[in-house]
C-alpha cells in the first residue's frame, strides 16, 4: 500500500469519525446554551416500527394568521419568531421566510408550513417527536390518556433554541419529567 493511500485511508477515517462527532457536539451545545421554551402540547402516542416509540406532540402554537397572501404553501420552509407569555410559554409573534437578523433581539425557530387556509398557517415544528424507552413510552401513552381527561394538568415540551436551531429536551407534566412520572407509576 502506497503512502498516499494510507493518507487517503487515515483522512477518510477521521471525516467518519468528524461527522457524527460534530452532529453530537452541535445537539450538546444546543442543550446547554440554547434559550430554553415551553411549548404546551396536546400529546397522542404513536408507534414507528423502524424508529421505535415515540410521543407525537401537537403544540398549541401551532398557528398563526396572516394577512391575505396566497404566496404562502404546504411544506415551505419559514422562521418562527418566539416570545415568552405572563406564564412563561412559547407564542409566535412573527412568520418570516428569511431568519430575522442576528442581532439578538428576537428567537426564532425554522420549520415548515404543514397546512395553508385564507390568512391562516398551521406549522410543523422539526421537535415533535419525543423518543422514550419502549418500558417508559407505553406507560407515558397510559398517562396521556387519563390527561385528555383531566384538563387541569399543564402538559408542555421544554425546547432549546440557538440561532434558528432547536432541540427538544424534555417532555413535562405539572413540572415533573415524563420520564420520571413514567416510571412511578408502573
Amino acid at each position: 500500500m502506497s503512502k498516499l493511500t494510507k493518507i487517503g485511508f487515515v483522512a477518510i477515517c477521521v471525516l467518519q469519525l468528524a461527522i457524527p462527532a460534530r452532529m453530537i457536539f452541535d445537539r450538546e451545545f444546543l442543550l446547554s446554551s440554547g434559550k430554553p421554551y415551553k411549548f404546551l402540547v396536546r400529546p397522542m402516542d404513536p408507534v414507528d416500527y423502524i424508529k421505535g416509540s415515540y410521543l407525537d406532540l401537537s403544540f398549541s402554537e401551532d398557528s398563526f394568521n396572516l394577512p391575505n397572501d396566497d404566496t404562502w404553501h404546504y411544506n415551505d420552509a419559514v422562521f418562527i419568531h418566539l416570545a415568552m407569555d405572563s406564564a412563561g410559554f412559547a407564542r409566535v409573534t412573527d412568520i418570516s421566510r428569511q431568519a430575522p437578523p442576528d442581532n439578538g433581539n428576537t428567537d426564532y425557530v425554522a420549520a415548515k408550513i404543514s397546512f395553508v387556509y385564507d390568512d391562516h398557517v398551521t406549522i410543523k415544528y422539526p421537535f415533535d417527536r419525543f423518543y422514550m424507552p419502549e418500558e417508559k413510552a407505553q406507560q407515558a401513552d397510559k398517562n396521556f390518556q387519563s390527561l385528555r381527561i383531566d384538563s387541569t394538568k399543564k402538559v408542555y415540551a421544554l425546547v432549546k433554541i440557538w440561532k434558528g436551531e432547536a432541540v427538544l429536551k424534555n417532555v413535562f407534566v405539572n413540572a415533573v419529567p415524563l420520564s420520571d412520572i413514567s416510571s412511578e407509576k408502573k
